[in-house]
């Protein structure tokens, strides 16, 4: 065990399984922390009942369409069938992470930004609207990364493993 951790070092390749903890999380503590924020300026009154319920609309399909996808795969990859582990590159992973942590930093703008700068209501619905001028396009990035990192390694792993049983069974 000890001497796969040193190759792991050694080589730049980290497990699978690893990395999807670790994006996952950012993903979760990311999430987390946003839905705090909106759940205390709720509360504390900072916004209107109409602008509670336009804040969490706009969290949710910014940050869900992401997130339900990774806590899909580490279900389903928590019940190992397999011994086999894939390994993905450091530097890939470090990207994602990268990516990650940019675009939940973008999505806290609009939300300190509005709760200090902008007064009215109204003003702070089109902040929001706006933003996702550039949440969008940063979240289909980190999809398309993610669906790297996540879905294609199992794949190609599965792809395999059926070409051997393929080759099995010619035999």
């Amino acid at each position: 065990m000890m001497m796969s951790t040193m190759s792991s070092k050694k080589s730049g390749d980290m497990f699978l399984s690893d990395a999807q903890i670790l994006i996952a999380r950012v993903w979760l503590g990311g999430f987390v922390v946003l839905l705090l924020l909106l759940t205390l300026q709720a509360a504390s009154g900072h916004y209107d009942d109409v602008m509670v319920i336009e804040s969490f609309i706009w969290l949710l399909p910014n940050t869900f369409p992401t997130l339900f996808p990774i806590i899909g795969i580490l279900s389903s990859s928590a019940l190992k069938t397999s011994t086999l582990e894939v390994r993905i590159r450091r530097g890939f992973v470090r990207v994602v992470l990268y990516l990650s942590v940019f675009y939940f930093i973008l999505l806290l703008v609009p939300l300190l930004a509005e709760s200090r700068l902008i007064p009215s209501s109204l003003q702070r619905s089109k902040l929001l609207s706006l933003s996702n001028l550039w949440l969008a396009p940063m979240q289909g990035l980190i999809t398309a990364t993610l669906g790297a990192m996540l879905i294609a390694p199992l794949r190609r792993g599965q792809g395999s493993n059926s070409q051997e049983k393929n080759d099995n069974d010619q035999s």
